[in-house]
């Protein structure tokens, strides 16, 4: 007999409390995940700053090349 059937599962709301809680989750979830998306995108560093700067780099900032 398969012992997971008679557990109450999150997938089948047994009420419509149940069924408001569910979605109200997955809508808060989804609103964190798009915050925190655009604060990554926003905050992130320019893409001159992500990478080490290569030796050639630094002598040609120094003045060497």
């Amino acid at each position: 007999m398969h012992h997971t059937s008679r557990l109450p599962s999150q997938s089948r709301p047994s009420d419509s409390t149940g069924l408001l809680a569910g979605l109200a989750a997955a809508l808060r979830d989804t609103l964190c995940l798009l915050s925190a998306r655009q604060a990554h995108q926003f905050f992130r560093p320019p893409a001159a700053l992500r990478y080490p700067v290569s030796q050639r780099a630094q002598r040609f900032m120094r003045g060497g090349e």
